[in-house]
């Protein structure tokens, strides 16, 4: 008798096959049978009638470092049939960690990922040093998915380095030997990979770029070296983004080819995956398609490299309690410390919103992100738009907020201002700054490419204004079934999220339903 049997199932599998009807029978928490029908009897038995069945979503780019240490309940990822993540990406993270270092790896998980550090210091019991403490604390914990975590960059060049590891000073022969054997240290341990942020827009709360950053050669290709027996994933955000915020962030043609080329190098030399960002830019459009082109030519002469792409844009959500474009506006400086009802009186007043929608910006409090918001707004008003009750993220630009400007007689603060008093003043839009020419054509190329996987959610972060931890139910439902300008077969979509993931990672227990 089986534990469980799951009826009446459209089955897709994850390995691409064709969705075929079929009944499942577990036991002993494996599958046991996949067959047209099962009559044999079982413990517990499920209808799925008018339901698809799959395995569960492989989210391989999370930020749940710290709470994991705390929460069992990982939301918002387990609420979008994710059952495995993946942390310890952009090369943060909190271990390894020596005592009195805590506070400046908060600092770092903070600025990069938008993570509130008074959750971060209030959440986080260090109890460990070395990573494979880290990970014993893990194995004692129980969540709603499975979780595994990466080394990071940032985390191993201060526990080695100390304060020349935070300011990116050179590393010596002997902090490289120091890295290299605390990385085996922890594959050993089970990390199933490294990462690594060479972008200049990642920044601890200090606004000093991330431990690793400027990392030389030598240092990234011992680190490698380390990995080579445990056959594990290097993870990197290239080099070569000039600025953050307000200033310019795309990827110039030579920086990126110098990122490009030593990564195909290190992968092809170590035997080892490289997975790295990539998305597009308004400045260096064709990036993206310069990036897959080498990857195309690299992995045919050995290398192994996987551009991870998101499968939607990177949605800024941006409100009157969140961040907003009038939040330097002298005038609503002045109310931002009132109680919420009592600010949004203020708000509806006439007075107040002729003078915020004409005044200038005060100076950013500093070159954080959050902080810089709305510095961004005006350069992308072509890529901000309302939100209603549903969230699009592929709208033509006529419905942006510039579109609607120029169709009224508002100016485009008015409409967001307007907008944003809306539904009791929780009115919210979106800005999407790598969303270009009002359509997602360059995502869905992104996603068809073989070599591509799907990565980049940020689950766990960014928790002022952005969630694309429900990544995987938007492949679902806008690229596997209502997207109008060409969708993509649901079985690709399922096998590109759990199975390509999967295969990435060396997890060959999951990502396909088998027996």
């Amino acid at each position: 008798m089986h534990d469980l049997v799951i009826k009446n199932a459209l089955l897709v599998d994850g390995s691409g096959s064709a969705a075929h009807p079929a009944d499942i029978a577990i036991s002993e928490g494996v599958i046991a049978d996949i067959a047209p029908s099962i009559s044999e009897r079982a413990s517990e038995s499920l209808d799925a009638e008018g339901m698809l069945v799959m395995p569960g979503f492989i989210d391989i780019h999370t930020h749940y470092d710290g709470q994991v240490t705390w929460d069992d309940a990982l939301e918002p990822s387990s609420s979008h049939g994710v059952t495995t993540i993946v942390m310890g990406n952009c090369g943060v993270g909190f271990a390894p960690v020596k005592r009195g270092q805590e506070g400046e790896l908060i600092e770092l998980m903070e600025g990069v990922e938008d993570i509130p550090g008074t959750a971060l210091h209030e959440g986080i019991d260090f109890v460990w040093e070395s990573f494979p403490e880290y990970m014993d604390l893990l194995s004692q914990k129980r969540w709603s998915m499975d979780v595994a975590t990466q080394l990071p960059h940032g985390p191993l060049r201060v526990y080695v380095m100390g304060k020349r590891g935070i300011e990116n000073e050179a590393a010596t022969d002997e902090d490289v030997a120091a890295m290299k054997q605390a990385t085996a240290e922890a594959m050993e341990a089970g990390a199933l990979g490294f990462s690594s942020s060479r972008i200049l827009g990642h920044m601890s709360m200090s606004g000093k770029p991330v431990p690793g950053t400027f990392a030389h050669e030598d240092e990234l290709f011992a680190i490698a070296q380390a990995m080579v027996p445990y056959k594990t994933v290097f993870e990197v955000v290239p080099g070569g983004s000039t600025g953050r915020g307000g200033q310019e962030t795309s990827w110039s043609e030579e920086a990126l080819s110098t990122e490009l080329e030593w990564m195909g190098r290190l992968s092809k030399e170590c035997g080892l995956p490289v997975t790295y960002f990539m998305i597009e830019y308004l400045e260096n459009p064709n990036a993206w398609r310069e990036a897959f082109e080498f990857t195309a030519n690299a992995n045919q002469t050995g290398s192994r490299l996987y551009p991870q792409v998101g499968t939607r844009p990177a949605g800024a959500l941006l409100s009157w309690r969140t961040s907003h474009p009038f939040v330097r506006r002298p005038t609503y400086v002045k109310l931002s410390n009132l109680p919420w009802e009592q600010r949004l009186e203020a708000l509806r007043k006439q007075e107040i919103r002729d003078a915020i929608v004409n005044e200038k910006n005060l100076q950013p409090v500093s070159e954080l992100i959050n902080d810089r918001v709305h510095l961004m707004v005006p350069q992308f008003l072509d890529r901000v738009f309302l939100i209603a009750s549903q969230v699009d993220y592929e709208q033509p630009t006529e419905q942006s907020v510039a579109g609607i400007a120029n169709r009224s007689n508002k100016n485009a603060d008015e409409v967001m201002y307007d907008h944003l008093l809306t539904n009791e003043g929780t009115g919210t839009i979106i800005m999407l700054p790598n969303y270009l020419g009002g359509n997602s054509d360059s995502f869905h190329s992104m996603l068809v490419d073989p070599n591509s996987v799907i990565g980049l959610a940020d689950a766990g972060a960014h928790c002022g204004f952005i969630c694309d931890a429900s990544c995987s139910t938007w492949l679902l439902s806008h690229w596997a079934r209502d997207r109008k300008r060409g969708t993509l077969p649901l079985e690709y979509a399922i096998k590109k999220h759990t199975s390509d993931n999967a295969g990435l990672y060396g997890l060959s227990d999951r990502g396909v339903l088998a027996v």
